[in-house]
């Protein structure tokens, strides 16, 4: 038998369970003017998101010369990827943040957020780095 304080906690919390994942399928632009802290420029990231797989691909040019071609393939549900010598990446969601891991074996390197504005318009990408670097990318949607 339902309290009627039950009855409206389950009512408030409804919207909330069924709110939807962002997804980030696109192509998207370093709007380097909004960037702060990166090491690249002219990048575009071309993502393809179908929850839980995860897939990019970004290419562009490093501040200090030479190309930056980068391609991963995750999933979002935490499940870690084979242990491996190369650099991997997994996934999970905090709330509508992708908290993204990157690992060589089991040793993390690194952690990058992804999210997008509240417009779907722009494509955040923030990390702190082990030497407490933080960087804040900006990307526009194509």
């Amino acid at each position: 038998m339902w309290t009627r304080t039950g009855l409206v906690c389950v009512l408030l919390a409804a919207p909330l369970m069924a709110a939807e994942l962002p997804n980030f399928t696109g192509k998207w632009k370093l709007n380097e003017s909004r960037t702060k802290g990166g090491n690249h420029r002219g990048t575009v990231f071309v993502i393809e998101h179908k929850d839980p797989a995860f897939r990019y691909t970004a290419t562009g040019t490093l501040r200090m010369g030479g190309a930056l071609n980068e391609s991963y393939e995750f999933t979002t549900d935490g499940k870690k990827p084979a242990v491996s010598d190369r650099v991997s990446a997994v996934g999970s969601w905090q709330g509508s943040t992708l908290v993204t891991d990157y690992l060589k074996g089991n040793a993390p390197l690194m952690t990058f957020t992804f999210r997008l504005s509240p417009d779907g318009k722009q494509l955040f990408r923030d990390a702190e780095l082990k030497d407490g670097r933080r960087i804040h990318e900006v990307y526009d949607r194509q």
